[in-house]
């Protein structure tokens, strides 16, 4: 009986462990946006300026990095008034670089100098609300590819043409405001 409770006791306490891991996302390469969702919540412990666990809506996406290499990220959350943090783990799980907590609104970069060894890291993506993310990391100009270089031409185009579009649609709003008649 003692035994058995044990079991369960340890069993309970192993699925309270596993479910304050943020979900996974497969891998992402250098150059490459990614595109999810938050859904699930996580915790963090060892942020930077928090010295207890880090809870929000979190996920890990692990990117292979080499000794010394640099690496800047950019993590972009949709939602008004929704705020996103970043960080970036080491092969052993250790919180190497991270952004404030929920300071960033809407978007955050990191940028890393040089990471100490090689190997598969973790980029947490977090935030205080559920919703959709995209995120970007890039290395040393020297490592992107034509293709990598093209999409994000392409991508950066259709965001531009996109920004333009609202700026016009703002501008001849405001104009039919400005040239309205007063009512007195």
């Amino acid at each position: 009986m003692y035994r058995s409770m044990c079991v369960m006791m340890a069993i309970a306490a192993a699925g309270l462990f596993v479910s304050s891991l943020p979900a996974q996302q497969s891998g992402l390469k250098l150059g490459e946006k990614l595109e999810g969702e938050l859904t699930e919540m996580g915790s963090y412990v060892g942020w930077p300026g928090f010295v207890d666990r880090y809870y929000g809506y979190a996920t890990d996406i692990t990117v292979s990095l080499k000794a010394g290499q640099s690496i800047s990220i950019s993590a972009t959350v949709v939602g008004q008034g929704r705020k996103v943090s970043v960080a970036l783990q080491d092969p052993t799980g250790k919180i190497i670089a991270a952004t404030q907590r929920n300071t960033a609104i809407k978007t955050v970069q990191l940028t890393v100098g040089e990471v100490p060894a090689t190997g598969k890291y973790k980029i947490a993506v977090i935030s205080d609300q559920i919703g959709a993310y995209s995120l970007r990391a890039t290395g040393p100009s020297g490592e992107d590819t034509i293709e990598a270089l093209e999409a994000r031409i392409s991508q950066l185009r259709k965001e531009l043409a996109a920004a333009e579009a609202k700026l016009k649609a703002l501008k001849e709003n405001s104009r039919g405001r400005l040239n309205s008649p007063i009512e007195k």
